[in-house]
């Protein structure tokens, strides 16, 4: 946290850490300061958290793997975002996006056929926006211009299978 200091700290499922650590997440926000490994002194944080979880906040409380306390200090404002499968309107621009982030990179795919746009939207999206980031990166990565429906159904095919 200390290197986010006058920035912002992403926090990811913090309704995984131990008890013991949303203990010590919470003194250190309270207090606006956190004790580096190894020094003698605290040192002074100031930081923005975005907290972002795919678990239900009041579930997470009630069956008691988050702090109430702690989401309390982090609850300024909740958004809550409907899971990708009831957002398939976003699937072009979320596609568009990640190709864009890739090519970036040296990636050589520009863009996705209508019809493979078309397959997307039959997808069971489990895994919601980073499975469909993760299957845009390879397709990305393997094709030259468009992605077409075979490449992707090829890829979709080899997706979830274990290595």
């Amino acid at each position: 946290m200390e290197l986010a200091n006058g920035g912002v700290f992403v926090l990811k499922n913090a309704e995984e850490l131990s008890d013991e650590m949303q203990r010590k997440l919470l003194k250190a926000l309270e207090n606006k300061c956190v004790l580096p490994a190894g020094a003698s002194y605290p040192v002074d944080i100031d930081v923005r958290v975005i907290s972002v979880s795919v678990d239900d906040v009041d579930t997470s409380i009630r069956i008691g793997s988050l702090r109430a306390d702690l989401h309390s200090l982090l609850a300024g404002m909740e958004i809550g975002l409907p899971p990708l499968k009831e957002r398939l309107d976003d699937l072009p621009l979320l596609v568009q996006h990640f190709i864009d982030e890739e090519r970036a990179g040296g990636a050589r795919a520009t863009g996705m056929t209508p019809e493979a746009l078309d397959h997307l939207r039959q997808v069971e999206w489990i895994g919601g926006v980073m499975k469909l980031r993760h299957l845009i990166i390879r397709a990305a990565l393997e094709t030259d211009g468009l992605v077409t429906l075979d490449a992707l159904k090829r890829l979709l095919s080899s997706f979830d299978r274990p290595e």
